[in-house]
């Protein structure tokens, strides 16, 4: 089993604390880097490390459009929390005073399905010339 020093895992830690900071901007220009690196590399590379396609269509010059398609379930919501709510209390010599009572609100769930399809062209050669993608959560 491979053992990491200490500076290593800290800098793994840092890394990951710092990613759920990131801005948009910052996690679009990661991947984008991130899928820039199939350009010129062949169909097979490209399978062998990302697993067959979703979709594949064949070109009128013999290239290929590859489409690989991820789909996921979020859930938010699901939450409770206490509100006061001011109720009137008559005392027993008829003076009006106001009592702070705890209502419990509670948050509805809610689905929404997040998506996102990665568009490879391959050249005749089997090699990838371009990439695209569509969706809401590629990065």
């Amino acid at each position: 089993m491979p053992r990491f020093s200490t500076i290593t895992l800290s800098l793994f830690a840092a890394a990951l604390l710092l990613a759920g900071c990131a801005s948009i901007e910052d996690r679009r220009n990661a991947f984008q880097a991130s899928q820039a690196i199939w350009l010129g590399k062949t169909l097979d590379e490209l399978v062998l490390a990302k697993g067959p396609p979703t979709r594949t269509a064949t070109l009128s010059q013999g290239g290929q459009v590859v489409e690989y398609e991820s789909l996921r379930q979020e859930i938010t919501g699901g939450g409770s929390f206490v509100t006061y709510q001011s109720v009137p209390v008559v005392g027993p010599n008829g003076a009006v005073s106001q009592v702070q009572v705890p209502v419990q609100q509670s948050l509805p769930l809610r689905a929404q399905l997040r998506s996102c399809r990665m568009f490879f062209v391959v050249s005749a050669e089997h090699r990838v010339q371009s990439w695209r993608h569509e969706g809401d959560d590629c990065f």
